[in-house]
């Protein structure tokens, strides 16, 4: 998932809540050519982050609509 233009960008990944509103885990981060696998909670999405998100597709699907629109 690409973080620019959304509503993620500039959030710790702990805030998001992610496991308990929409049973979604960031599995990885790519930080321009670094590669996080099992990024800390305290982590800070950046707006040139890409996501590697893992969970049921329901909870997917509500995390994209809640957080990926446009801001």
């Amino acid at each position: 998932m690409d973080v620019s233009s959304t509503n993620l960008e500039g959030k710790r990944i702990e805030e998001l809540r992610l496991k308990e509103k929409y049973n979604v885990y960031i599995v990885a981060l790519l930080k321009g050519e670094e590669f996080v696998l099992g990024p800390s909670k305290n982590e800070i999405i950046c707006k040139d982050c890409k996501l590697i998100a893992f969970g049921e597709e329901e909870g997917l699907s509500r995390f994209r609509n809640d957080f990926l629109q446009a801001k």
